[in-house]
């Protein structure tokens, strides 16, 4: 991410928050991409992630 980042609620009520962003690899060649691995730096809060 460009900047740090502060979460507030989503418009209309709720609490999840959505955001999307390119992930790259960093491949040189063409292969198959069969595992990544989510590592949030804050682990007091709860995280997921979709991919």
């Amino acid at each position: 991410m460009a900047g740090a980042y502060t979460p507030a609620p989503p418009e209309g009520g709720g609490s999840a928050e959505y955001r999307c962003q390119m992930i790259d690899p960093g491949l040189t060649k063409t292969a198959f991409l069969t595992g990544t691995q989510f590592a949030p730096e804050n682990v007091a809060i709860p995280h997921h992630a979709v991919v």
